[in-house]
């Protein structure tokens, strides 16, 4: 019980820091930071895409190789994120070597994790997307976390971009 309370606090903190800011890249850094505390990965790529068109808005990494992920890598249907942004809802995958859709971007890589972000209108507007560097490093409570967690983010990433928008 500590420690799904622990994680209920976590969350409200991560939730409470992420919509501190109108600032989209200063979100998604705090998005990762807030996730770390959460949910471990090796790797992490969360992007955001325009609802209507699915053009990416925005793509931010961390732990991979320098330009080791481009647009084309994200294209509506292709890979985990793909798939994902396609389907709307959340994916784990125990060994990224039997699962035909994982396109290569690490060589580490042998599990993932993706959640949809959806804002209020279910729109999927991005995906978190989470990897470790060892097999079945994910279950289906980190992926109620991170489906949860990428739901409250949704309302700050959609302020951002609301507040961008009008700023142009």
């Amino acid at each position: 019980m500590a420690v799904q309370e622990n994680t209920i606090e976590t969350l409200i903190e991560a939730v409470r820091k992420v919509s501190n800011s109108l600032d989209l890249d200063e979100v998604l850094d705090t998005i990762f930071h807030s996730l770390k505390e959460l949910l471990d990965y090796s790797a992490a790529v969360i992007c955001v895409i325009d609802p209507k068109t699915h053009a990416l808005l925005e793509l931010k990494t961390q732990g991979y190789p320098p330009l080791s992920i481009g647009e084309d890598f994200l294209a509506s249907g292709s890979g985990i994120i793909g798939w994902v942004i396609k389907n709307g809802r959340g994916e784990i995958v125990d060994d990224v070597k039997r699962d035909r859709r994982y396109v290569k971007a690490r060589a580490e890589t042998r599990s993932e994790v993706a959640a949809p972000i959806i804002r209020a209108d279910s729109q999927v507007i991005g995906v978190i997307n989470l990897e470790a560097d060892h097999t079945e490093g994910y279950n289906e409570r980190d992926l109620e976390l991170l489906t949860m967690f990428a739901s409250l983010a949704a309302s700050a990433i959609d302020h951002t971009m609301l507040y961008r928008e009008v700023m142009r």
